[in-house]
């Protein structure tokens, strides 16, 4: 997502690394942006000259300012804005800021055998799962944890995920290994599988 946002465009247009710490010193010393950053966590990623496109009467266009980039954090890294600061370096003002919120905030991480187990007795032993799949062919396809993207630290749930067999549908559990309960059971659809395979706890 963030390769290819950077780009100098030619020789002229490359900025100095003076020049790159003075936009860094420009954005963080503007009011409104102090102001974005009040009681949050940020992380800079990178100053320099930032292309953008635009459409104009049906024609792509690009153009390029000098500008910061920055990951801002809030609720502990758990929401993630892309923010981008353009910057008039010779009048020393922003000219424009930007806001991406939708960068994911966890990612995937390994699960250990012991781990993925103790998630899916939790999973299946909760009375509202047991209402679900009552009576029905289903495999435990999957169990996925996650950690924090910008810290690393590990999320303490992992979530299990119930095929119905024979059907697109799976249900979601969420389980909080620390409580050692299931805390959220949501319904999505999976695709389908192979009819042949059923059993009530195949894993």
């Amino acid at each position: 997502m963030i390769a290819g946002v950077f780009r100098e465009t030619n020789r002229q247009a490359k900025l100095t690394d003076e020049e790159k710490a003075e936009l860094i010193r420009i954005a963080l010393n503007d009011t409104s942006v102090k102001e974005m950053l009040k009681g949050k966590e940020y992380r800079i990623i990178g100053a320099g000259i930032i292309s953008r496109g635009h459409v104009v009467s049906g024609d792509k266009t690009r153009e390029a300012y000098p500008g910061v980039q920055m990951y801002v954090g809030e609720d502990n890294w758990m929401k993630i804005t892309l923010t981008t600061v353009l910057i008039d370096l010779d009048k020393k003002k922003i000219i424009r800021i930007y806001k991406y919120p939708y960068v994911k905030p966890t990612i995937p991480r390994g699960v250990t055998g012991e781990e993925k187990e103790e998630a899916i007795r939790i999973a299946l032993n909760n009375e509202s799962v047991k209402e679900r799949i009552e009576g029905l062919e289903y495999e435990v396809r999957d169990v996925l944890a996650f950690e924090k993207w910008m810290t690393g630290e590990k999320l303490d749930t992992d979530d299990v995920y119930i095929h119905i067999n024979g059907t697109p549908i799976c249900y979601i559990a969420t389980v909080n290994l620390t409580e050692r309960r299931v805390i959220a059971i949501r319904e999505s659809i999976c695709g389908p599988v192979d009819k042949k395979r059923s059993g009530r706890n195949s894993t």
